[in-house]
């Protein structure tokens, strides 16, 4: 899949989707609970959105759109909790690496065209390196369960979302959560990686 029209955008401030991993979310925004809403009156295959991050710096008062960073990681809603105030808690799994450009909406949300940007190949050294880094996590005292190293398994998954994985595990701060996003190179994502402590994220918030 190349491309994807029309995807409820749900924007966010200080977190940003990796691919790989399942996120929990719970949404409240009215805007965004019809964009759930919406999405569930679709064939599941259908079910895509994304959280693209909205630029850092910006503030504004007067009811203005933010401005949002154009790469994110397209999202597949897998799991829909509605609650009894009119609010969802989702599950949503970030798939690959894509370039938003933005498209009129008659909807309360925004939405775009997604674009997914290639795939970069893996050498049999980087291949290597990304084994060595799922050893150095899986190793590391209390840092993931059994159910989490198991998708981790290069043997069973491809080397490179097993390094999207690992950055969804280790990454923390937002800038480099991005910074992982844009990246070019498979040597500077292996680095953004090293040597940070791992942090399984929990429920996030869109209010």
């Amino acid at each position: 899949m190349l491309g994807l029209s029309a995807v409820p955008l749900l924007p966010l401030a200080g977190q940003v989707l990796l691919p790989g991993l399942p996120t929990a979310w719970l949404v409240s925004d009215p805007r965004y609970c019809a964009a759930i809403s919406d999405l569930l009156a679709q064939p599941p295959a259908q079910r895509w959105l994304a959280f693209p991050r909205i630029a850092p710096g910006w503030e504004c008062d007067d009811g203005c759109a933010p401005p949002l960073l154009p790469i994110v990681s397209a999202a597949r809603l897998v799991h829909v909790h509605a609650l009894r105030d009119g609010a969802y808690h989702i599950v949503v799994v970030g798939d690959g690496r894509w370039h938003l450009d933005e498209q009129p909406s008659a909807r309360p949300y925004r939405v775009a065209q997604l674009v997914r940007l290639p795939d970069m190949p893996l050498d049999d050294a980087t291949v290597a390196r990304v084994r060595a880094a799922v050893c150095r996590l899986v190793h590391r005292p209390a840092a993931i369960d059994d159910e989490i190293a198991c998708l981790l398994d290069p043997e069973q998954y491809s080397p490179s979302l097993v390094l999207d994985r690992l950055a969804a595990l280790s990454l923390v701060d937002p800038d480099l959560r991005q910074r992982y996003l844009e990246c070019g190179s498979i040597d500077e994502r292996l680095q953004l990686i090293g040597g940070v402590d791992s942090s399984c994220g929990g429920l996030a918030a869109l209010n």
